[in-house]
């Protein structure tokens, strides 16, 4: 979503996004909704109560910057989304992922992850990387006479 947000301020080639969304509307609406009550939210403390319960998604939690949290929890119910021009937009997403739930259409889909799909399935994530790397960089080599 960061990504997105840079793309609208300067000319990129493409964006790519790993398990992110692309507008408001993708991302799990119960937290979309609860998204306001970040200003009060105790972050910290959710933050200690998700440590408690490792698991590769609470760990996170656990350990990121709490302002982040609140922060980007905040601005998610006025995000306006992406406006630009969807066909540079490149997207791989995990099926499974309740976070962000896998869109529909427009992306390639890794049937058996989750939200951290870029950690959990490192291996397809990069040769994803890889075909998008030769998709822009791949220049037409015509026979010439």
């Amino acid at each position: 979503m960061v990504a997105l947000e840079i793309a609208g301020l300067i000319q990129l080639k493409a964006v790519i996004l790993i398990g992110s969304a692309m507008n408001k509307g993708e991302v799990n609406g119960l937290l979309t909704l609860l998204s306001p009550f970040a200003v009060v939210t105790p972050i910290t403390l959710v933050q200690l109560l998700a440590g408690k319960h490792r698991n590769l998604v609470t760990a996170m939690l656990a350990d990121s910057n709490p302002d982040f949290i609140r922060t980007m929890c905040t601005y998610l119910r006025s995000w306006p989304g992406y406006s630009g021009a969807g066909d540079q937009v490149f997207r791989i997403h995990g099926k499974k992922d309740h976070i962000i739930p896998c869109p529909a259409t427009g992306c390639d889909v890794i049937d058996d992850a989750g939200h951290l799909v870029a950690i959990t399935h490192a291996r397809e994530v990069a040769g994803f990387l890889k075909s998008i790397n030769l998709k822009l960089t791949n220049k037409c080599v015509c026979n010439r006479r």
